[in-house]
């Protein structure tokens, strides 16, 4: 599990960076409100990921052990790192509802991941860790699914 802890790092590193842009750029205040709160808890996710990197004596991952796991959290993992860059274009050309859509594919994207993770640390101590950051980005998914029907009602 570790070579995907060292991902969720990358991952959300990312997302934080991409999260600062996008507050600092938009004018709308109820986009601010929804974007901060979401970015302290990516902050937090951060962290706790950081924290949770796995030392080299540890034993080797358990995906490892089943194929198509692997291949699924591969697939995940690259579709993550598309979604970033398209964010980062939208962000790039200003287009805040652009990076909106693609911030809720994202969150879906981490619910994914997440939850897949969950699966394996569920007899480990991090289980409850990864199991409220699951909860965290579905809230996210929900918060900005909300956000852009009420910006398209608008």
């Amino acid at each position: 599990m570790c070579k995907f802890n060292e991902l969720a790092v990358r991952i959300e590193e990312r997302a934080v960076e991409l999260y600062r842009r996008m507050r600092e750029m938009t004018t709308d205040e109820q986009i601010r409100r929804t974007v901060e709160g979401i970015l302290q808890t990516e902050e937090h996710h951060l962290r706790a990921m950081q924290e949770m990197i796995c030392p080299a004596s540890l034993p080797e991952s358990p995906l490892k052990q089943v194929p198509e796991s692997q291949r699924f959290m591969d697939g995940i993992a690259a579709r993550m790192v598309l979604v970033l860059d398209k964010i980062a274009e939208h962000l790039d050309g200003q287009d805040v509802c652009g990076a909106l859509t693609r911030f809720i594919e994202l969150e879906m994207d981490m619910i994914l991941f997440y939850t897949h993770i969950a699966h394996y640390a569920a007899a480990t101590v991090k289980s409850e860790l990864i199991d409220s950051i699951v909860g965290d980005e579905r809230k996210h998914w929900a918060s900005l699914s909300e956000l852009k029907q009420k910006l398209a009602a608008s």
